[in-house]
């Protein structure tokens, strides 16, 4: 049950497969695929290149991916990468879950993004990913087990709860022009910025494909998406208050 409304009963799968799903044809399914793994790849070499050809001067990819913003970082810029963190915890929860027999190892990509790499790192694992809609519990290994955990989503919603509010006093600090003018000249903030962007936004599809695993969301139903998209408008606050609330999976039925 999530936020007080029972879920519809569990689609009937075909080899792990929604059967309303092989009622589309092989070309319409691999067509869609495809769309989600551009549009995704697309988006990532879009952060890449605001990094390496928009940001301020000073901002590399290098420092970035290897090191924070240090000590001497304006606070905005140490909230935002802390915010960062919080996403990429939000992504985790989603991804864990259908992270068997992946193309790339999940928890290495998480493990990376989350020391630091984030959505730079995270974006070609989010590419190239296999899209799984059925998911059973015994299939789910022990770190999946761990993220499924309401303790786990219920840490990181406290800590992404801190972020937010060091992320609005720092806001509140500078004002608007104040923040305009830090993301023109600093190359942190910019680069923290555009990676939350970017985490914020990649939460759509591993969110959509979580609650249908789970009997939450159908593409068809508007209601579905409108939950859905009310969940990642909140950001890490929404996606992990999903994870503390949503249900518990279930043994598939093949």
């Amino acid at each position: 049950m999530l936020f007080g409304i029972p879920p519809p009963s569990t689609p009937e799968l075909v080899d792990g497969v929604p059967a309303d799903e092989l009622a589309a044809s092989p070309s319409s399914r691999l067509r869609n695929t495809s769309a989600r793994a551009v549009v995704v790849a697309t988006a990532w070499v879009g952060l890449l290149l605001s990094v390496s050809a928009l940001a301020p001067p000073g901002c590399a990819l290098a420092p970035v991916l290897t090191q924070g913003p240090g000590l001497g970082a304006h606070p905005l810029a140490a909230a935002l990468w802390g915010l960062r963190a919080c996403l990429v915890a939000a992504a985790a929860i989603l991804l864990t879950p259908g992270s068997r027999d992946q193309r790339l190892p999940t928890w290495v990509f998480l493990g990376v993004s989350l020391a630091g790499g984030g959505g730079f790192v995270l974006g070609p694992y989010l590419a190239l990913r296999r899209y799984r809609p059925a998911v059973g519990r015994s299939e789910l290994g022990a770190m999946a087990r761990m993220s499924e955990g309401r303790m786990f989503s219920s840490l990181f919603l406290g800590l992404a709860a801190i972020a937010v509010i060091g992320v609005a006093v720092s806001f509140g600090g500078v004002g608007l022009g104040g923040a305009r003018a830090l993301l023109m000249e600093d190359a942190w903030t910019w680069a923290a910025a555009v990676d939350v962007l970017y985490l914020w936004v990649a939460l759509w599809g591993p969110l959509c494909e979580d609650m249908r695993r789970r009997g939450l969301y159908e593409a068809s139903s508007f209601a579905d998406n409108l939950l859905a998209a009310g969940v990642v408008v909140g950001g890490p606050l929404g996606v992990l208050l999903y994870g503390v609330l949503r249900p518990k999976l279930e043994d598939r039925r093949d």
